[in-house]
């Protein structure tokens, strides 16, 4: 029974810390509490037994009616973005054109002999 004890005791704590050290990384930084979220995994792996039953008792974010404390929550999304309107046949040539002869004016600018701008 001792060494039963003896094995199931470290295994608890090396199973309660690997749990701990998990669910803060994969925890949301805007949602840990109290402390920043390295400071937590710091804490974890620093003090097994104190630093995961800390972390669950004070760092974790609010779960399914769970209120350890105040928490920051983020703003749930308002919809979807207004789409820009689509630009007319003309105006979408227009600007085509104009980037081709932009892009074809500095080609030729820097294909010029003598000019010494040439990498």
């Amino acid at each position: 029974m001792a060494v039963l004890l003896r094995l199931l005791i470290p295994a608890a704590l090396i199973g309660l810390t690997v749990y701990a050290v998990f669910d803060a990384i994969k925890t949301d930084e805007s949602q840990v509490q109290h402390l920043p979220k390295v400071i937590w995994v710091f804490l974890i792996l620093l003090f097994p037994p104190i630093g995961p039953l800390a972390w669950l008792l004070l760092g974790r974010p609010e779960r399914e009616g769970y209120h350890p404390g105040p928490v920051v929550r983020r703003r749930a999304p308002r919809g979807p973005e207004p789409e820009q309107p689509r630009m007319d046949r003309e105006t979408y040539e227009r600007k085509r054109r104009d980037a081709i002869r932009r892009y074809e004016d500095e080609k030729r600018r820097r294909e010029r002999p003598g000019d010494g701008s040439t990498a």
